[in-house]
């Protein structure tokens, strides 16, 4: 090879080790971003509550033991209904203008579908009287 050549493999070896690093920079940060916020699909729920509001329904739900709440575009459900919902992402600290309320997640949701519709409404705990 020709010094010339040498010359040109280096910068172009140095131009690509340069351009590549930022890339995968980037593409690490895609992957490890969608892999923590994208949500398996088919996930289900019972319903706990819900709230029309701004054009959404906000769901909260009992999933694997635990509640989380999830936004769809308006449907029609009822404490004790069992969803199944997919797809989405999740975001953390959400702020509801039209509920000046903060969510501390909130998932946004394609759809859901009601699965199983509760015989009766799942109601709170009665108050105490003294």
């Amino acid at each position: 090879m020709t010094s010339a050549h040498n010359l040109a493999q280096i910068k172009f070896d140095i131009i690509k080790k340069e351009f590549m690093k930022p890339l995968t920079r980037v593409i690490a940060q895609l992957i490890l971003v969608l892999g923590l916020s994208s949500t398996a699909l088919a996930d289900e729920g019972i319903v706990v509550s819900s709230i029309d509001s701004a054009g959404y329904t906000y769901i909260e739900v009992i999933q694997d033991g635990q509640k989380v709440w999830l936004a769809v575009n308006p449907v029609k459900v009822n404490a004790g209904d069992k969803l199944h919902y997919e797809g989405g992402m999740t975001m953390t600290n959400f702020v509801s203008s039209s509920l000046t309320r903060t969510f501390p997640t909130m998932r946004f949701v394609n759809d859901v579908k009601v699965v199983l519709v509760a015989s009766q409404p799942i109601q709170s705990e009665p108050s105490k009287t003294q």
